[in-house]
């Protein structure tokens, strides 16, 4: 019973991260669009790129973190958890513009690419950790099966 609790809230936070994620790519997409056609309007927002940066990364920090490490420890696939490192690396670089050591044109290049590898990384997570309650061998509830 414990193990599907816990399942639920790992698929929780793949969701988290799967919308944090997808904000990452509409806005690469479209925030451009929206200054060009409506530049009073993101100006009146204070919403500059810095703080949407920043907010975005508050949502995807902590969906990574305890989704690829709750999730590892219920199925033990580690290409989830690949998808998802890699892709938060892409995002934190292209973020950073790159420390200085790209182009600040290339950010949403990096964003994007990393963005869909996280959202890849969610899914992939997610559907793990379903077959595994699915086929009622989560390593949680075998581990916990032993204490009884």
């Amino acid at each position: 019973m414990e193990a599907m609790k816990s399942n639920k809230k790992v698929r929780i936070w793949d969701k988290v991260g799967l919308f944090a994620s997808s904000l990452c790519i509409v806005h690469c997409l479209l925030f451009p669009l929206l200054m060009i056609v409506f530049p009073s309007i993101t100006v009146a927002m204070g919403w500059d790129e810095e703080f949407t940066h920043e907010l975005l990364l508050a949502f995807i920090v902590p969906a990574v973190t305890f989704a690829v490490y709750s999730g590892y420890r219920i199925h033990k696939e580690i290409k989830p958890m690949k998808y998802m490192v890699v892709g938060f690396l892409f995002v934190f670089f292209g973020t950073m513009h790159g420390f200085g050591l790209i182009d600040h044109d290339l950010e949403p290049i990096f964003v994007l690419i990393g963005s869909v590898l996280m959202v890849r990384g969610h899914f992939l997570n997610s559907h793990h950790c379903k077959r595994c309650e699915e086929e009622n061998h989560c390593i949680w509830e075998h581990e916990h099966s032993h204490e009884e």
